[in-house]
């Protein structure tokens, strides 16, 4: 999967998770990105899959803000 292929997966389930699962955004990108870790896994050699920057900051903004409540 290229990284342009991983950011529309994360931004769809999220979506997806939000409106039809009722979670709150944070939630849903949360649970996203658990999904697309699972997806993506590792490599033969037992390394895991770097995530694109792009959905490794989402999920950190999304973290920072759950922290500051």
């Amino acid at each position: 999967m290229t990284d342009d292929h991983l950011i529309e997966r994360f931004n769809e389930r999220a979506a997806i998770m939000e409106y039809c699962g009722k979670q709150s955004r944070i939630d849903a990108e949360m649970a996203s990105y658990a999904e697309l870790r699972t997806l993506v896994g590792r490599t033969p050699s037992g390394r895991a899959v770097v995530l694109p920057v792009e959905i490794r900051r989402v999920v950190s903004e999304t973290v920072n803000k759950e922290l500051e409540r």
